[in-house]
């Protein structure tokens, strides 16, 4: 009877650890970066009331009978895990996402913390206003630029002194597609030329429409040239036709008809109300791009550029983003 009021009793005191350790993790629940902790057990040396046997020839052996004297403390451990980050509203208010402390110093010694509720001394010190202890940064400390001091760990915030604009120079953007978006066919892409071909002082040509009487033709066309540069929907640049020679009979047809036999690979050129159109023959998302120039008698305006009237792939989609 002794025996088990002595081991009972030895766990009045560690179970009273144990709740202390747990008020004590109550009480911080709403401290900055508080690590909680917990206590784990130990059994006291067991008494043998009884030794273990060896087998003999008849019998097999049998275990020592043992009792135990209590139970104690063995160790308490902190829980270091990763807690939540939240928004203060404070721009001074800084966490450790994942792994690492913050560095400070008094000057003498470092130190090492959790707790990101900083402040700006008056000499514009990153500061930790509980301690005084400043923040240190990690790297180099030989800057030649911004607000740091060179040779110094202390992080300098200069609320004194302007800051020249900058201009941004990279933006990157991220994100997820919602499950729920619309589907909507693939398109092939179609480009057109950004001038539209006329004669007769306005009216729409047609591919029988011979070059030189053009509206935007000037002069006597005898010969000439038109140099074609571009790419493919793969973005394969354009290796074979690109030159097409001209004369006085030479139709916007025949222009048309060489850029399909001879230099285009995957779309298709044609005549829209005077605008010379390329179409990709298959959907997705396309590099199909042509450049048009001019050589030779007279003056021949050719389109400056071909825009996008239809886009290749899924139905586009418009992201406005404001950058200072």
């Amino acid at each position: 009877m002794t025996f088990a009021l002595s081991a009972g009793v030895t766990g009045v005191p560690a179970h009273q650890k144990m709740l202390d350790v747990a008020g004590n993790n109550l009480a911080n629940v709403n401290t900055t970066a508080f690590k909680a902790s917990r206590v784990t057990f130990s059994e006291l040396l067991s008494e043998t009331i009884k030794k273990a046997a060896q087998p003999t020839s008849g019998i097999g052996g049998t275990n020592p009978q043992q009792i135990g004297s209590g139970v104690a403390i063995s160790g308490i451990c902190r829980n270091m895990s990763q807690g939540n980050i939240i928004n203060t509203g404070n721009p001074l208010d800084l966490a450790v996402e994942g792994e690492g402390y913050f560095v400070l110093s008094n000057g003498q010694q470092k130190v090492y913390t959790r707790v990101g509720a900083f402040a700006v001394d008056a000499d514009s010190n990153l500061v930790d206003p509980s301690t005084g202890y400043r923040i240190q940064r990690v790297g180099s400390e030989g800057e030649s630029d911004g607000f740091q001091i060179p040779g110094n760990g202390d992080i300098h915030i200069a609320y004194d002194v302007g800051m020249p604009a900058k201009a941004t120079s990279e933006i990157i953007v991220s994100g997820n597609l919602s499950a729920d978006a619309e589907f909507s066919t693939p398109q092939a892409q179609v480009i057109n030329s950004n001038i539209a071909y006329t004669y007769n002082d306005g009216t729409a040509a047609a591919e029988t429409t011979e070059i030189n009487q053009l509206d935007q033709f000037t002069g006597t066309l005898t010969s000439g040239t038109i140099t074609i540069s571009g790419y493919d929907m793969d973005g394969t640049a354009f290796n074979t036709g690109l030159t097409f020679a001209v004369d006085g009979t030479t139709t916007l047809g025949d222009l048309i008809d060489h850029l399909n036999t001879n230099v285009l690979n995957g779309s298709t050129a044609s005549l829209v109300n005077g605008q010379i159109r390329i179409t990709d023959d298959a959907t997705g998302y396309s590099k199909t791009d042509v450049t048009l120039s001019y050589a030779g008698d007279g003056s021949l305006t050719m389109p400056g550029y071909f825009e996008i009237s239809t886009v290749g792939g899924e139905e586009a989609k418009n992201v406005n983003i404001t950058v200072y």
